[in-house]
């Protein structure tokens, strides 16, 4: 069970400042909980949901969107069961260990950057969520707090969620 502290990192704070940044593929809007800290992007989408065409077949680039794309939640996980079960792994409709929803648009990453919109190069520390390939999500409690220490330090912190279990490693040339 996830400590009491970690659901206060699952939703944007009340009183956190909104932060607007356009990328290649829409506008993205986050939160900072300070006015001097870094700020957070959540559950931004870098390829198409995994659902029909797309469920064994490699990931699809993420179709532009227009208007702005709410960022301040976290994304789901990939679909699982942390029980067990090759059935569970495909179908599971279990939520992974309190790690928050999961889902079809799994495929997404969080952002905490010092500086956003910075023209100047940061460097970046990509974190990948733990599972043995099969259970995980980026929302675990081993990104957030150390995501925003990295920012202090003036490193972008990029945590993502990829397919795990049968959606990920199941091989099935034959079905695309």
């Amino acid at each position: 069970m996830a400590s009491p502290g970690i659901r206060a990192f699952a939703i944007a704070p009340k009183a956190a400042e909104r932060v607007v940044v356009r990328t290649s593929r829409g506008v993205v809007s986050g939160f900072r909980r300070d006015l001097d800290g870094p700020a957070h992007f959540r559950g931004v989408p870098f390829a198409q949901p995994i659902s029909c065409a797309n469920r064994l077949g490699p990931p699809q680039p993420v179709v532009p969107w227009s208007g702005e794309l709410d960022c301040s939640r976290f994304g789901p996980a990939c679909w699982q069961n942390p029980s067990g079960g090759v059935g569970g792994s495909l179908f599971g409709t279990k939520a992974p260990h309190n790690f928050g929803a999961i889902g079809d648009g799994c495929l997404n990453l969080n952002v905490c950057t010092p500086n956003p919109g910075a023209s100047s190069s940061l460097p970046v520390l990509v974190w990948v969520h733990g599972g043995a390939n099969k259970e995980g999500s980026n929302s675990e409690c081993g990104f957030l707090q150390p995501g925003e220490a990295w920012a202090a330090l003036g490193v972008v912190g990029v945590s993502l969620n990829y397919r795990t279990g049968l959606h990920g490693f199941l091989h099935l040339p034959e079905a695309r």
